[in-house]
């Protein structure tokens, strides 16, 4: 995933790497470029069938975040 942190005087992309096996999600952030500070922390886990990106605002300030994803399906 690639997500962008915005909070209308900062900004922060990030990347993420995201693996799961249906009952088990991990991430690994690679990537990460602030104009000030990082604006969030981010996890992942899963919630029924879908994995969730769960990000946590490093400040009260409202923050808009934009994600964009790459998804790679298994070989069979």
């Amino acid at each position: 995933l690639t997500v962008v942190a915005d909070d209308d005087t900062n900004r922060t992309i990030v990347k993420l790497l995201i693996v799961h096996n249906g009952t088990t999600a991990s991430a690994t952030q690679y990537g990460e470029v602030n104009t000030s500070t990082a604006l969030a922390t981010y996890d992942v886990d899963i919630s029924g069938a879908n994995v969730r990106l769960l990000a946590t605002p490093a400040s009260s300030s409202s923050t808009e975040f934009t994600v964009k994803e790459n998804l790679f399906e298994p070989l069979t």
